[in-house]
């Protein structure tokens, strides 16, 4: 699976994410796009530099965290 990571938050520049998606459709079927994406997001910034998981910052970024959430879902629901 193709994942988009740091896909903005900006609605306008979000376009870009689907513009990918087509492509990824059009041009490499043998690929499928995950169905969640990882936003830009400061938790992560803040994680490197602080070496810790999303889910161990103080305090907890819960869209960070949903998202994480959500990837790992998407991954072992195939296993």
């Amino acid at each position: 699976r193709v994942l988009l990571p740091r896909v903005s938050t900006n609605p306008v520049l979000h376009v870009e994410a689907r513009e990918v998606y087509a492509f990824v459709e059009k041009e490499c079927p043998n690929l499928s796009m995950a169905s969640h994406l990882i936003y830009e997001q400061v938790a992560w910034r803040r994680c490197l530099r602080e070496g810790l998981a999303v889910f161990e910052m103080k305090p907890k970024d819960t869209k960070a965290v949903a998202e994480l959430d959500h990837l790992y879902e998407e991954i072992w629901s195939g296993v």
